[in-house]
């Protein structure tokens, strides 16, 4: 998981009110004192305020009267001005039960299932979670004005969990048509392997793209961009096969090494995601 629990496996979907800033020369990142609320405080209705106000890296600048810039204007070199104030809605997911999951709670011992799929209560949970997200997505967008400040970004782990969960929760996203930006749509999907779980199990490690494309054909664009290993492996064990039992014999074997190889990494996996939305 990323900053606990509310992370884990996560499809995060990000209004596009206004675009991200690029951070200040050795500026740190600062959230408001209620920026970090948890998944349950979310999706059990104790937000029904403002959307959070995520703080921007350059903490000197002040909003203006002209702070909705296209993504053009601020990426294109049309803007040399200090970065503007910006505020975002961000609803973060977690992804339904898995096989895994299940079988964890119920024996206590890792079960050896790698990138396991939604149980059917998983499914169950992923249904009754589109119900309030497309109740929550109502309501923050009666809170944008028209135009394109009304579009999300979908960002999903490639675990097998997440994506199932994502295509269930918003299935509209996932229409061929929109995938591949022939259909006017709101909303853009993208995948990153960023959002993966911590490896603290054998269920946390992916399949390959070429694995995931036979299941998911419709995907295709968004996978073949993917390393063929894009989970955490210790560098001294990169020369295992993406696929196979050979990679869990050895996780089973030496946890430690997976995991603390993961825990070295999380800083920039936090910058990278931070700095992508």
């Amino acid at each position: 998981s990323i900053y606990g629990a509310g992370w884990v496996g996560p499809q995060a979907l990000v209004s596009a009110k206004r675009m991200p800033v690029p951070p200040a020369a050795g500026a740190v990142p600062v959230d408001d004192a209620n920026a970090h609320v948890s998944e349950q405080a979310l999706f059990k209705g104790e937000l029904d305020a403002e959307p959070l106000n995520i703080r921007p890296w350059n903490l000197t600048a002040k909003p203006t009267a002209n702070a909705h810039i296209t993504e053009q204007a601020l990426y294109g070199g049309e803007l040399d001005e200090k970065p503007l104030i910006v505020r975002k809605s961000i609803i973060f997911v977690r992804h339904g039960e898995s096989e895994y999951n299940k079988a964890m709670r119920t024996t206590g011992r890792d079960p050896q299932y790698r990138d396991a799929p939604l149980t059917a209560t998983g499914r169950q949970q992923v249904l009754d979670a589109r119900k309030k997200l497309v109740e929550l997505r109502a309501k923050l967008e009666k809170k944008m004005s028209e135009g394109p400040e009304r579009r999300w970004l979908l960002v999903v782990s490639p675990l097998r969990c997440a994506l199932d969960s994502a295509m269930d929760i918003w299935p509209e996203a996932f229409l061929p048509e929109v995938l591949d930006g022939s259909a006017a749509s709101n909303v853009r999907v993208q995948l990153w392997p960023s959002l993966r779980e911590n490896i603290t199990g054998c269920g946390d490690m992916g399949s390959s793209p070429r694995v995931l494309i036979e299941s998911y054909p419709h995907l295709w664009p968004q996978l073949v961009h993917l390393p063929d290993v894009w989970w955490t492996v210790p560098r001294e064990l990169d020369y295992l096969p993406a696929e196979g039992e050979a990679m869990m014999s050895v996780y089973m074997r030496d946890p430690e090494a997976f995991e603390s190889c993961e825990e070295a990494g999380m800083h920039d996996r936090r910058r990278h995601i931070a700095l992508s939305l």
